[in-house]
């Protein structure tokens, strides 16, 4: 991300407190236009924050994804097994539980914003190990759109599913990033997912390949 380039970020909660004291300390950074939303996110926010903590987070979550193209991070969630799997679901792009710092919020607001995932790593385990023992019994129906995939693009897959970038992914490969970029959206069709968060829901629902788990405190898919 260039250094002038500026993210606006929509806070979205209830509570007024939450909000106006997130927006406060947010705004400190000049690389962020900070605003909390009223009952509508502005059309150009480019990040959301949404408080987990409401009890209707998940819903809310779902309306404002507008299916995939604007990034949630749900923050101060009471995070379980569950509904870590229905935020996935829901949209959201970044996960952080209540005890989650300032510094932990300010990298997933910028992963997210990069098109890629954030939550802990024991998060994203136990969804996604809920998520495969729930479609055990019909798990390898999905099989056959996985064998569709060059090599390339299933050891791309594999680093994904493992949390690297593709930066990252592009160094060890010894590629471009745009070409990892082409292999993703060609993997994005043969699989008939829009992005990387559906691509980690669509890939543990019905596994095509083998992928070895990240050791990362942290998982920016």
């Amino acid at each position: 991300m260039s250094p002038m380039t500026q993210m606006s970020v929509a806070i979205v909660s209830d509570y007024r407190l939450f909000a106006e004291g997130l927006e406060r300390v947010l705004a400190a950074d000049p690389s962020f236009s900070v605003s909390v939303a009223q009952g509508v996110v502005p059309p150009d926010s480019t990040v959301v924050i949404l408080d987990g903590g409401m009890h209707d987070a998940l819903r809310r979550c779902a309306e404002i994804a507008r299916d995939g193209q604007l990034p949630v991070v749900l923050v101060g969630a009471e995070v379980d097994d569950e509904w870590a799997l229905s935020a996935l679901r829901a949209g959201a792009r970044g996960i952080l539980p209540k005890d989650a710092g300032l510094e932990q919020l300010v990298k997933a607001i910028r992963v997210v914003w990069e098109g890629q995932i954030w939550a802990p790593n024991q998060t994203v385990a136990r969804a996604l190990g809920l998520l495969s023992s729930l479609s055990d019994g019909h798990a390898r129906h999905g099989s056959g759109a996985g064998n569709a995939l060059t090599p390339r693009e299933r050891e791309i897959v594999r680093y994904t599913l493992r949390g690297f970038s593709n930066k990252e992914i592009a160094s060890r490969m010894v590629i471009s990033p745009a070409t990892v970029k082409a292999h993703l959206t060609s993997v994005f069709r043969k699989l008939s997912v829009r992005d990387r968060t559906q691509l980690v829901v669509r890939y543990h629902a019905h596994p095509p390949l083998t992928a070895r788990p990240g050791r990362r405190s942290e998982l920016p898919v």
